[in-house]
C-alpha cells in the first residue's frame, strides 16, 4: 500500500500490526526505523494528531532505551 501511494492504507495496515512488532525481537535501531517508517505514513495520510502521538512514544521508547 506505501509503495502504491495509498498511505492511508500503509497506516491503517501498520497501526493494526505494529502490537507485534517487539515481538521480531529486533534491535533498538531496527525498531526505531519502524517508529519512523510509521511516522512517515502518518504525515503522509495527514493524520497530524497519530503523527504526534508516534512522535511522542519514539521519543519515549529512545528515552528508555538509553537508560
Amino acid at each position: 500500500a506505501h509503495e502504491t501511494g495509498d498511505h492511508d492504507a500503509a497506516l491503517n495496515l501498520m497501526m493494526a500490526h505494529r502490537i507485534f512488532i517487539p515481538r521480531l525481537g529486533a534491535s533498538n535501531a531496527q525498531r526505531d526505523l519502524l517508529s519512523l517508517f510509521g511516522i512517515d505514513m502518518a504525515r503522509r495520510a495527514k493524520a497530524s494528531a497519530l503523527q504526534a502521538q508516534l512522535v511522542q512514544e519514539r521519543e519515549f521508547a529512545r528515552g528508555m532505551a538509553r537508560q
